[in-house]
This record gives structure tokens, sequence and C-alpha cells, in this order.
């Protein structure tokens, strides 16, 4: 596997998880802001509340997949094989991870 490739990858996995981490509320964000996010519906009743969740989640899923498969199709390493797409998936994870776990730290301290 080409080194320049598999960094192209990893640095789409890592940001493109990161975007997965930022936008997951932690316990200890919603105790110190108290509020529900972004909401362009009322949560007053049902639906406005399903809105919202599949309105936030349509808006996450487009958004992960487009800089994800940018920076790959940038980087010239789109289409992925098997194992490109296991180090993607990797990625991914830790990226996500570190994302929460950077999120969680700056609450803890405001909180």
């Amino acid at each position: 596997m080409n080194e320049s490739i598999s960094i192209v990858i990893v640095v789409s996995g890592l940001v493109s998880g990161a975007i997965i981490g930022v936008t997951i509320a932690t316990h200890t964000e919603r105790k110190v802001r108290r509020s529900g996010g972004m909401t362009l519906f009322s949560n007053s009743n049902g639906l406005g509340v399903i809105l919202n969740s599949v309105l936030t989640l349509f808006l996450v899923a487009v958004l992960f997949i487009t800089v994800a498969v940018v920076i790959l199709w940038l980087g010239g390493a789109y289409p992925l094989s098997q194992l490109d797409k296991y180090t993607l998936a990797t990625s991914v994870l830790v990226g996500a991870a570190v994302a929460k776990w950077l999120r969680f730290l700056y609450w803890r301290r405001h909180a």
C-alpha cells in the first residue's frame, strides 16, 4: 500500500470521525448547558422531537460522507481496496473517540 495513500485514508477517517464525535453531546455538557441543542421544530410534541432528530442525523450523515469522500478523492485514494476500508473504519473510530474525549474534557472544565 502506498504511504501517501495511507496518510490520505487516515486523515479522511480522523476528520470524518471527529465530525461524529463532536456532534454527540456528553452527559456533562447536557448538565451544564441544560439545552436541547439545535432545534428547528418545537419540542413540545412528539412530531417536533422526531423531526429534529431526523434532521440532525441527516445533516451529520451528509457532512460525514461528503468530507470523507472529498478528502479521499482529492488525495487520489478513491475507490478503496478492502485493506483501505479497514484502515478508514479504524481511523474513523479513533477520530470519533478523540473528539468525544476532548469535548468531554472541555465541558468538565466548565462544569
